[in-house]
């Protein structure tokens, strides 16, 4: 600030500075009061923040005192309603019973929704035709069941049920409604009493009569009038009664057996031909020729069943219990299954190596030289084709297998059709030029060092294909699959269990009878709700179709198809097995049916097919002292040389074992020459050992196994030669992960199975029966083996015999009865000379 006496007139200098020495003072005084009052504010502004800042904390612990007041009231009832949910939550179970009502809501819906059932009717009756249920439009959902209303050929009534599976409606059971038989009923009504049976059984018998009544047509006289007339006023001479005068029919039935009956009381029993006469048969090409059967009459004839092919329909009735091997066969025999059933006696096991050796190209393999091309398709099958000059030279491709030399191994090739010109030919072989070939109907050889270990596709030299062929052809090891001895010996033989035309790549497997069930077809293998019939190939006297329709097609499971075209008679055949189509057919007349003694004259009989379940894999039961049950048989049913596994209806035998020989300890033995493990490793094994190994021959002579061999070295030690590995066992060991050996065991683990099996099944001759579940080219099972009793038709057996058929006892019962009302006695002897019979009445004196 300015101080006023500086602006006075006449100030000195000392006065100046001792005024502003005193302003300076006084600035000083102010400046340190303003900085106290500065202070001072400070201190207030501090205090007010200080003061705010305590009523805030004031004012948050009463809240604070208000939230700890609210939050022990708060846990003071958490407490107590914590108590009474501990009380509540105690008398609730924890889980749903038959004394509370808990549910799981999801579970119960979902329940609900996947098992409701509800009954479809066809306005409140059963539908009378699986076609017409089909047809039904009405509301229905998963699980709605209904019932399919039709008469069988015996007779009865049968309800089948029928469950839909949300797509399609699925067959269930047939129920009867009678538990009797039309045929049983009738047997009930007949008053047949046991005294009848013992007449019946005193009776001759079918060879007796045969015998002395082969073509001799009126032998046996009217009795009652032979009687009547006897009883007539007639005087005997004194000499007997006279030939003439016996009445006319006698004298001619007389005169016919002396001239005409023959003695065969033994000689019958040596050669059957002296009973017969001359009934047509048939051949292969379906023309007549004579069979020696009396006209009018069925086959009698020992033998005359004999070119059927065994396994197939041969004479099973009448020779008790016999072994079946079933993946698609005939039925039962000589037309003589006289109740249409069938008992399986025993269920057995079969354990054989699957292998098909021929591998997919995967690489390609394709090439073209000297006007040749081969070209690997990569999925098992090659396509073979020559240019218009045909090939120039040998031309040969090495298919991709894996068959180790083994010598005398039984090898089986097949699959290459027969194509080319006539002189020249494309083929599977192995080896050179000429060596073991197959040129379209399947070829089983020797396998031996001479061959080269691939095998090749060939087109010779100077071969014209016009067009191009595409085949897939396989190679199967037979002794390593059915061990040696056990070879088919056909290719047939092969085909009739395994028939595809191919199947997929399998180094060695073994696979068990694991069956699910037997499905039977009758006579007639027409149904006429598909149209079509499932027929056997290859069979000797074919098939015949009588009835309506109009065409046929024939689809093999080749793939191939072709149009069917029957002779006069109706009569075809196929070389595979497959699937016949038929256009124009109907359920009344239609029928399609195996040939194997002559026609049927256009006998029809409704079709019929039956399921006889056989779950193998699932059927459970326990060991003597088990308190749970087990499966029995997870994998199937094994087999391990003659010893296998074994099913009755109420009992299960296991008598097989099968273990990875990847799990196994292994050394090599030089001594030996292989490499060995402990028997002590196979649990159970039994002393005298019998096996059977996915990838060696298995081999029951001890210390003579050979390379590519398994075997026992006597009682201590099991061995594999495989020269392949040398002396590394832990190369070895690795190798062998998942190669399986089944051996017999010591003792055999029996089992009371825990619900009886039904093995009763219904059959019918001239029809077929199919294992369950069938073969396909990528899932390949053991045959259904087991051993079955037909029935026995001896009433159809009876019929069939010729009316003039007589046994010589019965003849000479007949004299005695005619030579009491003639009051003599006529005798009968044999003429060795003129080989006849002569008869002489003596009248009693």
């Amino acid at each position: 600030m300015a101080d006023y006496r500086l602006n006075q007139p006449g100030a000195t200098i000392q006065e100046a500075i001792d005024i502003a020495l005193e302003i300076h003072g006084d600035l000083a005084d102010e400046i340190a009061a303003r900085e106290a009052a500065d202070a001072l504010l400070a201190t207030k502004t501090e205090l007010q923040s200080e003061a705010s800042a305590r009523q805030a904390a004031d004012a948050e612990k009463a809240s604070i005192t208000q939230l700890t007041g609210e939050t022990s009231r708060a846990q003071a009832a958490e407490s107590a309603l914590g108590g009474r949910i501990d009380a509540i939550d105690a008398k609730i179970p924890s889980e749903a019973s038959s004394s509370n009502q808990l549910a799981d809501k999801n579970f119960v819906n979902s329940s609900i929704g996947t098992s409701t059932a509800t009954y479809i009717s066809n306005n409140g009756y059963p539908f009378t035709s699986v076609a017409q249920l089909n047809a039904y439009t009405g509301p229905h959902d998963n699980n709605d069941y209904a019932f399919v209303v039709s008469t069988v050929a015996a007779g009865n009534t049968v309800y089948s049920r029928y469950k839909y599976n949300g797509s399609t409606w699925a067959k269930e059971y047939d129920l009867n409604d009678s538990s009797f038989t039309s045929a049983q009923w009738a047997a009930i009504n007949s008053l047949m009493t046991s005294a009848k049976t013992q007449k019946l059984d005193a009776l001759p018998t079918a060879s007796e009569l045969a015998t002395l009544f082969s073509g001799k047509q009126d032998v046996i006289a009217d009795l009652a009038t032979i009687r009547a007339q006897a009883a007539a006023a007639y005087v005997k001479p004194s000499g007997g009664i006279p030939k003439t005068d016996l009445a006319s029919g006698v004298q001619t039935s007389l005169n016919k057996a002396d001239s005409a009956i023959q003695d065969v009381s033994n000689k019958a029993e040596k050669d059957t031909d002296a009973v017969v006469g001359n009934v047509a048969e048939f051949d292969a090409s379906h023309n007549p020729v004579d069979s020696g059967i009396p006209a009018g009459n069925v086959a009698q004839k020992d033998g005359f069943y004999s070119t059927l092919v065994a396994g197939a329909s041969q004479n099973l009735v009448g020779r008790g219990t016999v072994e079946a091997g079933v993946n698609f066969r005939a039925t039962g025999g000589d037309a003589d299954l006289g109740s249409g059933t069938a008992q399986i006696a025993r269920i057995k096991g079969k354990t054989v190596v699957w292998n098909q050796k021929t591998m997919k190209g995967g690489t390609n393999l394709s090439k073209t030289e000297s006007g040749v091309t081969i070209t690997d398709n990569r999925d098992g099958s090659y396509t073979v084709q020559t240019d218009n000059g045909g090939a120039t030279e040998e031309v040969y491709l090495n298919l991709p297998s894996t068959v180790p030399y083994v010598a005398n191994h039984k090898i089986l090739i097949k699959g290459c059709p027969a194509g080319g010109s006539t002189s020249t030919y494309f083929y599977f072989a192995f080896a050179g030029y000429n060596a073991a070939r197959e040129t379209g109907n399947g070829l089983i050889f020797d396998y031996n060092s001479s061959f080269t270990k691939a095998s090749r596709i060939y087109v010779e030299s100077g071969t014209i294909i016009t067009n191009a062929i595409t085949f897939r052809p396989i190679l199967i090891d037979l002794t390593l699959m059915f061990g040696a001895g056990n070879e088919p010996s056909t290719v047939a033989e092969f085909e009739a269990l395994y028939p595809l035309p191919y199947y997929d790549y399998n180094a060695g497997t073994l696979v068990n009878n694991a069956a699910t069930g037997l499905k039977t077809v009758g006579f007639n293998l027409y149904n006429p709700e598909t149209g079509k019939a499932q027929i056997l190939g290859g069979q000797t006297n074919g098939y015949q179709i009588t009835g309506a329709y109009t065409a046929l097609s024939f689809t093999g499971v080749s793939g191939t198809t072709s149009t069917i075209t029957p002779d006069s008679n109706g009569a075809f055949n196929v070389t595979e097995n497959g699937e016949l189509t038929v256009t124009g057919g109907n359920e009344s007349s239609t029928c399609i049916h195996l040939v194997w003694s002559g026609y049927r004259n256009g006998e029809h009989e409704a079709y019929w097919e039956s399921q006889l379940a056989l779950p193998i894999t699932t059927i459970t039961g326990k060991k003597s002292g088990d308190t749970e049950s087990s499966i029995i048989f997870p994998d199937g049913m094994m087999s391990a040389g003659t010893t296998f596994d074994e099913i009755t209806m109420t009992k299960a035998v296991k008598r097989t074992r099968s273990v990875n020989l990847g799990t196994l300890s292994w050394n090599y033995n030089s001594t030996y020459g292989g490499f060995v493990t402990s028997a002590g490793q196979l649990t159970g094994v039994k002393s005298k050992y019998q096996g059977i190994c996915s990838r060696y021959k298995f081999d029951g002579s001890y210390d003579r196994v050979t390379d590519k061999e398994c075997g026992f070295i006597y009682n201590t030690q099991f061995i594999v030669k495989d020269s392949s590995y040398g002396t590394d066992a832990a190369a070895f060991k690795t190798a062998m992960s998942g190669v399986y050996l089944v051996y017999e065991l010591n003792t055999p683990l029996e089992y009371t199975l825990d619900e009886p099996l039904a093995l009763g099944y219904r059959a019918d001759d001239f029809g077929v029966e199919a294992k369950l579940p069938a073969d396909t080219a990528s899932a390949v099972s053991a045959p259904l083996r087991y051993d079955v009793q037909y029935t026995m038709n001896a009433v159809d057996t009876i019929r069939r015999l010729p009316v003039n058929y007589m046994s010589k006892e019965s003849m000479q019962s007949f004299l005695t009865a005619l030579g009491t009302a003639m009051n003599g006695t006529w005798s009968m002897a044999y003429n060795d000379e003129n080989g006849q019979y002569t008869f002489t009445f003596t009248p009693n004196e």
